[in-house]
């Protein structure tokens, strides 16, 4: 390796996100599978979009792919749609693989000649599931879905802001939520005092910048300290850059924007925050590597040889 750039040396500085990245993203020869097999996150591997995974590559490496049988977490084969699922490849490996796990796959549980030939594995209460069967049959809880689902329609009628003004009661919280309107800086501003802005947080349809989460920064819901799923740092549209990390990464968790694909990822960004991202969430982050690292690690043998010798 002639030249160490700054790509290649964040990935020497971080051995684990660089395994782990390589197995999701790295196009991998048979020889070099089988040369850093110990080295390599089976998991990734399986789901890595540059390897085909047929009934050849699982006799090849069973002894490494993730089954659930095996109660590792963080996933299993059994959940990839992208395999040919096939009788043939569920009867060859028949023994290993674990049903109720293979039920939640919808490429496996919609080939119904798969539902045929193995409807005694599948256990009813995992087809039900997913054919959205509904089992709560509670009068009260029946009422209240309906009531939502009224709301819902009502919302989802509603697509321009003059529609909405003509509404005699004006659910504004309701309204906050709707990704139908033509949101607009200029409208946020007019009714910054009825909106909800817990609510327009996680609302995907706002026209996101930086100039827009500067100018509400003390209206916005940033989120919890434990994760609750909510805030902007849980808000997947919104284009995190430098500038913003730099004001609010005191306010947000490291870890929902590491697997977050807006982010304005790039090397020195990368690095400027090296001690703050969740590298648990990094390596599944497709966005991160396409922009960042594609294209741009030299040689794969050379960098899978200065890995595993912990250069």
């Amino acid at each position: 390796m002639k030249q160490t750039t700054p790509e290649l040396s964040f990935l020497l500085r971080h051995p684990k996100y660089a395994w782990d990245a390589l197995s999701n993203y790295a196009s991998f020869s048979s020889a070099q599978l089988h040369k850093y097999a110990n080295n390599l996150h089976w998991l990734n591997v399986t789901f890595n979009r540059n390897i085909n995974i047929d009934e050849d590559f699982i006799q090849d490496y069973l002894q490494f792919i993730p089954f659930a049988n095996q109660k590792l977490s963080g996933g299993s084969i059994e959940f990839n749609e992208r395999i040919a699922w096939s009788v043939e490849l569920l009867n060859r490996y028949y023994s290993h693989w674990n049903w109720e796990c293979l039920a939640q796959n919808q490429n496996v549980v919609t080939n119904p000649l798969i539902l045929a030939a193995f409807m005694n594995e599948f256990a009813p209460h995992y087809l039900e599931q997913n054919n959205g069967t509904e089992s709560n049959a509670d009068p009260y809880v029946q009422r209240l879905r309906e009531r939502l689902r009224m709301v819902n329609l009502e919302l989802e009628n509603t697509l321009t802001w003059e529609d909405f003004y003509t509404k005699p009661k004006k659910l504004w919280k309701i309204f906050s939520s709707s990704e139908k309107v033509p949101w607009t800086i200029d409208r946020l501003e007019h009714h910054k005092f009825e909106l909800s802005w817990d609510i327009l947080s996680n609302n995907t349809s706002l026209p996101w910048s930086e100039q827009l989460i500067r100018r509400y920064e003390k209206r916005w819901y940033w989120g919890s300290n434990e994760g609750d799923g909510l805030g902007l740092q849980f808000n997947f549209e919104i284009p995190w850059n430098a500038s913003l990390l730099r004001d609010y990464s005191d306010r947000i968790l490291s870890y929902p924007l590491s697997y977050n694909t807006n982010v304005d990822w790039n090397i020195d960004m990368l690095i400027e925050f090296e001690n703050w991202w969740d590298f648990e969430n990094l390596d599944s982050n497709s966005a991160l590597w396409e922009k960042v690292f594609e294209g741009k690690i030299g040689d794969l043998e050379d960098l899978l040889w200065l890995l595993e010798k912990d250069f």
